[in-house]
Parts: structure tokens; sequence; C-alpha cells
């Protein structure tokens, strides 16, 4: 009996194992050690293996560790590959023979071993606005707690820190608004919480950017604006520089105008203080009228809404004919509806001056006939360099049928144009006293207009007391107030103002063998006589 009862203590002794204890009959086997311990690779564990409740003459083994055998320690420098392993003690009692075992689970921190990475969203060498740029930091236990990331040129933050499952990352999206040939700059870093200062890896990255493009000068012959008198035949030179952007831009030039581009004769790209530099020159042997104009210059590198520069050319001319119409073999007849001139001219023409040459029957005789037709110029809108001059008759009786010499000029030379009037004409507005005040007020313009107006009612008035004189009817001086009455007729020079039937004041201006530059009106009724008065005129309406 006493045999047995020993056997069966012993293998109770030898058979009961717990993790991390051991117990047998009242002695119990533990392994103590840190709980997470920091890990750098270089600091050491010591772990101690205890038996309570037992004799002190015990055994110690670590069987599954380098650590010496003998000792109830064992110290060690761990490695993240450890991180989760078992270690076991053995405790043998040397005069029973029993042994107890105990087990210890390494449990261990360190931070990420790996810098953070920065990845882009594209895989394209230069980015656009809306590309994504990723910061991520892997590994470390625990995960790092927070992501930094930030680029500059332009400032740009990422968002919040996202966790996943062995990761933590942040992000950012690109923005073009404030970008410029300077490389985006990029840096990131990460802090780990358990210890920060055991992470200080880092990332740094510069990326390309798409940026505007963007003129920053445009000249012809140095300046924004330039005037040249098209006889001294100049040679011009259009040059423009632009910072090309990224993707480098196509500069165009171009005349507003009749928007109209223009090859460059000339381009060149270079690099200038990191900035890609194209330049474009365009030249004109001798500058013409037709040159005239608002040039642009255009940068354009697909961005929304291209930089665009502007200069003015303004070339000047004398009148010279664009009516193919000129070269007919007969002038163009005058009609009631009137006749347009169409001219190269810059300035536009104020100076007109008609001179009769006579028909079939009669020579001509040189007289200024101004008073039987109205001529205004104006700028044709849509081609700037031309002008369109109209001619409308006032009243032209039959013995002034014939043709007609217009002299068109604007004070850098003249332009002849012949025409032929083959049938009484008048204004369509049927006005028997020929042209209104406000269409003489419109051809004189401003001040000059108000003058004449003034001119003409005084003369009339002066007219009609002249009148009433040779009934006996006005006092000593009335006639003298503006002007003598003139003896010059129209035969003699002048203005020949048509005749009616209804009586009317006409004036003129024109020259006469005895009044030089004055104003010659003419009064006439159905029963007597015309009479004819010159006035010095103050002003020259033209």
């Amino acid at each position: 009996m006493a045999l047995l009862l020993r056997f069966c203590v012993a293998w109770t002794m030898a058979s009961l194992t717990i993790l991390h204890q051991a117990e047998v009959s009242t002695a119990l086997a533990h392994i103590v050690g840190p709980t997470g311990f920091i890990i750098d690779g270089t600091k050491s564990l010591t772990l101690t293996c205890m038996v309570t409740g037992a004799d002190k003459t015990i055994l110690y083994n670590w069987p599954s560790s380098n650590c010496t055998s003998g000792t109830n320690t064992c110290t060690f420098v761990p490695r993240i590959e450890d991180d989760g392993s078992q270690l076991l003690c053995t405790a043998t009692n040397i005069h029973t023979g029993t042994t107890l075992t105990a087990s210890y689970r390494l449990d261990l921190n360190y931070p990420p071993t790996t810098p953070p990475v920065i990845s882009r969203g594209s895989a394209t060498d230069v980015m656009s606005a809306g590309d994504s740029l990723t910061c991520t930091v892997s590994g470390g236990k625990p995960l790092v707690s927070s992501v930094n990331f930030r680029c500059i040129h332009p400032i740009i933050d990422g968002g919040a820190s996202v966790k996943n499952t062995n990761s933590v990352s942040s992000s950012l999206v690109v923005s073009t608004s404030n970008a410029t040939n300077i490389p985006m700059n990029c840096a990131c870093s990460a802090e780990w919480s358990p210890q920060p200062d055991m992470y200080s890896l880092r990332a740094v990255g510069k990326f390309l950017l798409e940026f505007k493009a963007k003129v920053t000068s445009f000249t012809v012959n140095n300046r924004t604006e330039l005037t040249v008198r098209e006889e001294d035949k100049p040679p011009i030179a259009f040059i423009c520089i632009a910072d090309a952007g990224r993707p480098s831009a196509q500069l165009t030039l171009r005349n507003a105008g009749n928007n109209t581009s223009f090859p460059p004769s000339q381009s060149t790209n270079n690099t200038q203080a990191g900035n890609h530099i194209t330049t474009v020159a365009y030249s004109l042997q001798a500058a013409r009228c037709e040159d005239t104009g608002t040039y642009l210059c255009v940068a354009d590198n697909t961005f929304p809404d291209p930089d665009v520069a502007t200069v003015l050319l303004n070339v000047t001319c004398g009148p010279r004919n664009y009516n193919t119409s000129q070269g007919a073999d007969s002038p163009p007849e005058l009609t009631s509806a009137g006749l347009k001139v169409f001219l190269i001219a810059n300035p536009v023409p104020l100076t007109f001056e008609y001179s009769y040459r006579g028909n079939a029957t009669a020579q001509g005789d040189g007289r200024g006939l101004d008073g039987l037709f109205t001529t205004a110029c104006v700028r044709e809108k849509a081609v700037d360099q031309l002008v369109v001059c109209s001619i409308l008759p006032d009243k032209v009786s039959e013995e002034f049928l014939g043709t007609y010499n217009l002299t068109i000029s604007n004070g850098l030379g003249q332009l002849i144009f012949v025409f032929e009037v083959n049938q009484t004409v008048g204004l369509a507005q049927g006005s028997k006293g020929g042209l209104s005040f406000t269409t003489l007020l419109t051809i004189a313009g401003g001040g000059a207009g108000a003058l004449l107006l003034i001119v003409l009612v005084v003369t009339t008035v002066i007219c009609v007391r002249r009148k009433r004189q040779r009934r006996g009817e006005t006092k000593d001086g009335d006639a003298e107030e503006l002007g003598s009455p003139g003896t010059g007729t129209p035969d003699q020079g002048g203005v020949r103002p048509a005749t009616n039937t209804d009586g009317r004041v006409m004036c003129g201006e024109g020259d006469s063998p005895h009044h030089s530059n004055q104003l010659y009106c003419v009064l006439s009724s159905p029963n007597q006589d015309e009479l004819a008065f010159y006035s010095t005129l103050a002003m020259q309406p033209k």
C-alpha cells in the first residue's frame, strides 16, 4: 500500500503544468517579466523564473532561449520577430527529481522601421489640379498616432490621419491656382506615441505642377502704342516674351481687327532663373495703312482664359482708292439714294472739295459746288483701316448735270473721286429748303456747326431787311450789321444755289471776284429777282 501511494504522488507532481505557472503539490513555478516592453534593437530584457512553496534546491533551465541554464534569470536583447513568442522555464528539484515548467509570452512595443512613403494618384510627370498625394507610415506596434503631411509652393496641408490595418496615412489634393515654375516640395513625418523620440524618419518629395503661362512683355518697336506714317515705309517688329508655363505654352500673334493669326518670323526658348521663357517675333518690312490695328499675343497652355497682352499700331496715310468700281470705263452715277466711296485712309478724311467738269455741251469752269452735295466719311467698324464716304445730293438742277470731281483729303494726302449726275436729284426728305439745320449741324460737327447755324440765321435776317430796303422799309444802317451786299453773282464765283418757286434763303461758302472766304446767300421769291449777299465768316466749317 505504501508503494502505491508513493507512485500516485509522483505521477501527480510530474503531470500538472499550467501556462505561466506549474504546480506540483503545493509548489508553483512562474516567470516574471515586463508587459509592453519597448525595444529599439539595443535594450536588454530580463526574465525571472520563480518557484514558490518548494525546496530551495532547484535547478533552472531555459530550453527555448539563448539564456544560460542554471540560473533563474534570462537576459537577452529581443528583436521584433520575437514579439508574441513563448519562452519556457523548467525548475527541477534536485532531491526528488520533479520538474516544474512555466511559460512566458513576449509582449513587445516598437516604432515603425521604415520611413514614410509619399505616393501620387497619377503616373504623369506633371501634376494637374485635382491630383492627389498620399503619405503612408506602415508598421510599428502600436501604429503611429498621427501623420504630418505638408507641401509648399503652393502651401497645401494634408488631411486627417486615417488608420488602416497596418498603416496610417494622410492625403492632400493638388491645387495649381498659385503654382509657379518652382517644384512643389512636400515633407511627411509621423508621431509614435509610446516614445515620440524613437521615430524620427521623414520623407520628402518634389513634384512638378502645371501652371498657367503668362505674357511678360509684348511690344511693337519697343513700345505698347506706336504711330508711324506709311510714306516713311517704317519697319515694324512685334516681340512677345512669355513665361511658357507648364506644359509649355504656344504663343500666337494675332490682329484683333480681322482676327487673323500670322506665323512668327523668329522663335526662341531658354531658361532664366528656372523659368522656361519663350520669345516670338514678327516683322513687317514696311508698314502700310492696312496694318493699323490692335495686335494680341496669346499664351495658351490649355488653361481656361489664356493670358493675353495687346499693343496698338497706328499707321497713318493719305486717302487711296478701295472701290473697285473706280476702274470701270465710266464714272459711277449719283442718284437720290447717294453714292458711297470706299477708301483706305487714316485718319478719316474731313476735307471735301467739289469741282464741276462740265457735260457733253459745256466745259467745266472749276467753280466751287459744295452747296449741291453733302459729304461725310466714317470708319468701317469691321475693318479699322477701311473708310466709307457717302455723297448725298441736296438739289441738282438740269444746268448742273454732268461730271464732277470730289477731292477728299485728310491732311496727309488726297484722292480725286470722279462721278456723274445724269438726272436732277434731291434729298429723299423732300424738303424744298435744301439741307435741314439738323443735317448741317451733323455734317459740320460741334461748335463749327453751331456757328454756321448762327451765321445763317443772321444772314437770313439781313437778306430780308435788304429786300425791304429796296421797298423803302429799312432804316438806315439796318442792312450793314453783318456785311454789305455783294456784287458777285453765281456766275462770277461762289455757290450757285438751286432755284425754286416758293421763295427761300440759300447760303453757301465760296469765293467771288470781290469777296474771298465769304458766305454767299441768295434770297429768292416767286415775284422778285434774287438778291445776293456775302458775309465774312468768322470760322469756315469743313
